[in-house]
């Protein structure tokens, strides 16, 4: 496993980010004012990074994908050099996060760890396209690595890994008649970061989400990250 440095607090940043649908159920980055801040009086646990929204409360964000903890299957961990939790659903998932007193991320929520401070990067580490920095399909694998072994896949958050590629990960979910409708008819649907080690450039992008996928959906590409309101 690819050693790396140890997860810090991070230092008080600012950012914008907004999220504006786009053709083929796409949500990018925008300007709506946001930052990153460390709490002193609401701090995260050692698993966990704090992200602090502008206009919003402070939350805290796992580290690495969700893998399952080894005392309990049933409860999600947060660590580094674990096989990620993925073949979930979205209810299982969500489930898995409030046994350990977490949620599922909301899209903005990562996205904000992902790119930082405004106008934000278009990826993890910054504006071009590396290919071996994350877990896509042009590093070449093909296949899911243990969590935080790619130690250029770190978000602008630092200290969290894996934001893109390596699996996909469940987010926030909408209804029928709300902007996240999957399509005429169907009355639930669910976001996901969509980058996994079979994506390309295009979706390892900090801004983009995806919400064409119905919650009973799994996948043995597509995982979770849990994160916990403050």
């Amino acid at each position: 496993m690819a050693a790396f440095a140890p997860m810090r607090r991070p230092r008080a940043l600012w950012f914008a980010v907004v999220l504006a649908a786009s053709a083929g159920c796409e949500w990018m980055l925008g300007d709506e004012g946001r930052r990153l801040a460390a709490d002193a009086a609401a701090p995260c646990p050692p698993d966990m990074v704090e992200v602090t929204p502008a206009q919003g409360a402070a939350l805290c964000v796992d580290a690495y994908e969700a893998s399952h903890d080894s005392d309990d299957a049933t409860r999600p961990a947060s660590v580094a050099g674990a096989t990620p939790w993925t073949d979930v659903d979205h209810p299982t998932a969500a489930a898995a996060c409030a046994a350990v007193g977490k949620r599922l991320c909301q899209a903005d929520e990562v996205i904000a760890a992902c790119a930082g401070p405004a106008p934000g990067t278009r990826y993890p580490y910054g504006n071009a396209y590396e290919p071996h920095a994350c877990n896509g399909s042009d590093h070449g694998v093909g296949d899911v690595v243990p969590t935080g072994t790619m130690p250029g896949c770190v978000g602008n958050a630092a200290g969290v890994f894996d934001l893109q590629g390596n699996v996909q990960e469940w987010l926030d979910c909408g209804h029928y008649n709300t902007p996240f409708l999957c399509a005429p008819g169907v009355r639930d649907c669910c976001k996901i970061l969509p980058g996994s080690s079979a994506s390309g450039a295009g979706e390892l992008a900090c801004g983009t989400t995806d919400f064409t996928y119905l919650p009973t959906e799994r996948l043995p590409s597509r995982g979770f990250r849990c994160c916990r309101s403050e």
